[in-house]
């Protein structure tokens, strides 16, 4: 057993608050009668898997922190911080995405040199790429009156 003061100790076999810990610890605020038996722990509400939230640990934020901010900071130096939550005519940022792509996967070029030249930072196409899309689909869901894709039937 594990003392956590001179007075009183915690049950760690049974995983129960023994009356004189909790005595001890909420005297100020517990009466006699209140305290009679031992409480069980409850688990807190974060370890139920019921929870319908989204894995957030399945994220490779090292990869996406990676590629995302220097696109990011991109943005904010030529315009102003979440300048794309204003939305972006969706042939603007497919045009966009397919230069960073071709420039990447056909011209062999890792980094975008107009970044490096005009901003100063080293962004890889690949990043910005991601963000064209990200934009893409923030304009799809927040501005559709941007979305100027052409219909095909």
């Amino acid at each position: 057993m594990k003392k956590c003061c001179e007075t009183c100790k915690f049950c760690n076999e049974t995983d129960l608050l023994c009356r004189d810990c909790l005595k001890h610890h909420f005297k100020h605020w517990v009466s006699e009668e209140t305290v009679t038996e031992p409480i069980k722990k409850k688990r807190a509400p974060k370890n139920n898997l019921k929870e319908a939230k989204p894995d957030m640990s399945l994220l490779p934020l090292d990869l996406l922190t990676e590629l995302l901010c220097p696109a990011y900071e991109v943005g904010i130096k030529k315009y102003w911080r979440d300048s794309w939550r204003e939305g972006f005519k969706s042939t603007i940022m497919f045009a966009a995405c397919l230069r960073h792509m071709t420039a990447f996967f056909f011209k062999g070029e890792d980094y975008d040199p107009d970044a490096l030249k005009n901003q100063k930072i080293k962004v890889h196409h690949l990043g910005s790429a991601i963000f064209c899309l990200i934009s893409m689909y923030d304009s799809w869901k927040n501005h559709p009156e941007l979305d100027n894709r052409r219909k095909y039937k």
